[in-house]
């Protein structure tokens, strides 16, 4: 596990996504691209009318409103293994306004190597989608003293309206890594 972690944070640690910070307002990504997230098959952009984006994630995942939710909000699981949470959208107004893709499953005990293709995958489709002038932050929660409390750290990395989180999370001996990615009509933090 701590191999796992320490390779993760190695991986982590030379993020630059800009060298040229005046680089990082060019328009070199298509129209969109920013304010869009696949899942799956997927294509998601802020602000599609919320049935398109039902009917193009239904045809890939099978969807449902959690119990007790305020708001218009939708989880979506694989098809075949409905325990495998593969990510949520959130409407407002009849139109998209986040949502998050799990590219990790957390009944999985990823390896090293594993977790870093995942990061690696992760990153290539952030920068591809045009995200350069990006802001990466760290936090930590420790447990109350004592054996068998949650203890996570959380890596950021906000993009504007998009955001990647990369969590170590272990409970005793067991842990897991957690790697997600969303996108809100609402940006993270204002990058200008």
């Amino acid at each position: 596990m701590w191999k796992s972690i320490v390779l993760l944070w190695l991986l982590l640690m030379p993020f630059s996504p800009v060298s040229d910070p005046a680089q990082a307002n060019k328009d070199t990504v298509p129209t969109g691209a920013i304010d869009e997230i696949r899942i799956g098959g997927a294509n998601l952009r802020l602000g599609m009318p919320k049935e398109e984006a039902l009917s193009d994630l239904g045809r890939y995942y099978a969807l449902q409103i959690p119990r007790g939710t305020v708001g218009d909000s939708w989880i979506i699981l694989d098809k075949t293994h409905s325990e495998t949470l593969v990510g949520n959208v959130e409407f407002r107004a009849g139109k998209l306004h986040s949502a998050i893709k799990f590219w990790t499953d957390t009944n999985k005990d990823y390896s090293g190597p594993e977790a870093a293709e995942i990061v690696y995958k992760v990153f290539s489709e952030l920068v591809s989608r045009g995200n350069r002038n990006c802001k990466v932050s760290t936090s930590t929660t420790l447990p109350p003293s004592g054996p068998g409390h949650l203890e996570s750290r959380e890596t950021d990395f906000t993009c504007g309206h998009r955001q990647v989180a990369v969590i170590l999370s272990w409970q005793s001996s067991s842990g897991y890594i957690q790697i997600n990615e969303s996108l809100s009509a609402e940006p993270y933090w204002n990058a200008q």
